[in-house]
């Protein structure tokens, strides 16, 4: 990015036309005290809450930011942290484009995975984000938009459940889910699934991280499911083993593998 890219990106958040997430991901990263820096040495000031007549404005941009891909028949929300740090570190994220799927992450989430570079995975899911993002839907949310405006004035802030929620306001928006479109939420720990309220729960299922690399194994997508977690367990991490494809009846496994099974436009690579 060049200076002016640069002071234009600045200049933009400053008048709260750009989230902080948004802005990081421009500045290829940079933390949040990065930015508070950087405005410093601009001249700018922090940008304040949105004020009657601008929604509209914020919102263009936002839409500019974080276009949404067209739409696929299933839809993969990722709901928590867990699977992209797990893939990031197994240097696995491509697998998630081994579905032909829509891609969705809710920022706050991506915020969770991100707010520190140096926390293991942060910058592989940064780079994986800006070399695939015609493939994946960054969701803008309320519960972020809250938040990322109540850390002008306290950056150390942190809500624990900040993620949850903010996934919860994405699947439970009225377009997410359309004619025969379903829903999958990829995740480790979190249960999402009870706090979402929709007309028909049968279109939204929960998978682990290890569900979803079983089933791409079982596919031959991938050579081993097994090889991904221990690659992670060589950088550090340790992932959750949950497996939630079992909780399902075996009409509903059968579906969400045959969701999996149809040919896929995209490769991993681009």
């Amino acid at each position: 990015m060049s200076n002016d890219q640069e002071k234009t990106a600045l200049e933009t958040f400053s008048r709260g036309e750009m989230t902080a997430l948004e802005l990081r991901l421009r500045l290829g990263g940079a933390t949040y005290g990065d930015i508070l820096r950087r405005l410093s040495e601009a001249g700018l000031p922090l940008p304040r809450n949105p004020v009657a007549g601008r929604e509209e404005q914020i919102k263009r941009a936002r839409d500019w930011m974080f276009p949404r891909p067209a739409p696929h028949d299933l839809k993969i929300f990722v709901v928590d942290t867990g699977p992209l740090i797990t893939l990031a570190v197994a240097q696995s994220l491509d697998y998630l484009l081994l579905v032909n799927a829509d891609i969705i992450i809710p920022d706050a989430v991506l915020h969770e995975a991100t707010r520190d570079a140096a926390r293991l995975g942060a910058e592989d899911i940064i780079d994986w984000m800006k070399a695939h993002r015609a493939h994946i839907e960054i969701a803008p949310t309320r519960a972020y938009e809250i938040f990322d405006a109540a850390r002008a004035t306290s950056p150390g802030l942190r809500q624990p459940d900040l993620g949850e929620r903010a996934a919860v306001e994405v699947i439970e928006e009225p377009d997410r889910l359309l004619g025969s479109e379903r829903g999958v939420l990829l995740c480790e720990e979190t249960a999402v699934l009870r706090r979402v309220v929709v007309r028909d729960a049968t279109r939204i299922v929960e998978l682990s991280t290890l569900d979803f690399l079983r089933i791409l194994e079982a596919e031959g997508r991938i050579q081993s499911a097994e090889q991904v977690f221990e690659l992670a367990a060589k950088a550090g991490r340790f992932p959750s083993r949950t497996e939630k494809l079992s909780w399902h009846d075996e009409a509903t496994r059968a579906a969400i593998q045959g969701l999996v099974k149809r040919p896929f436009g995209r490769s991993a690579g681009g």
